[in-house]
């Protein structure tokens, strides 16, 4: 993987960051799971809130998942698991949250993160699901 770079856009002041170096710099782990019964790709995501100051992760941070470049829904999020996107974590707190994302066929999986203050992408994985079992 290459390290961090600055984007050559000068209105746009996100850092690229490595998938593999996500955890370390922003304190997103996330582990990824498809029920094929359910037609279903799992984020399970974990945040170590790494800022000075109390945040909650929905205002700070963008979690998309697409297919073909079409966004993916979570149809099936409760509205707790809604709320807790905007409880705020103390620094160096962490927040566990499951995210379940419909499927629109068997294409792979695009996961972006990215700042929620400037709607910018900085890290980008590519799930394949012709890999899953």
């Amino acid at each position: 993987s290459t390290d961090a770079t600055e984007s050559t856009d000068p209105s746009v002041s996100v850092t690229e960051i490595a998938w593999d170096e996500l955890a370390e710099k922003t304190g997103i782990d996330i582990e990824f799971e498809v029920n094929t019964e359910t037609n279903k790709f799992i984020i399970s995501l974990i945040w170590t809130n790494k800022l000075d100051t109390a945040a909650p992760f929905g205002t700070t941070y963008l979690l998309d998942a697409f297919q073909n470049e079409t966004e993916l829904s979570t149809s099936d999020m409760t509205s707790d698991e809604f709320g807790a996107l905007l409880v705020a974590v103390d620094p160096n707190g962490t927040m566990t949250l499951t995210l379940r994302f419909d499927l629109v066929d068997n294409s792979p999986v695009t996961v972006k993160v990215g700042d929620a203050y400037t709607n910018t992408y900085f890290s980008t994985f590519t799930y394949d699901l012709t890999a899953v079992g």
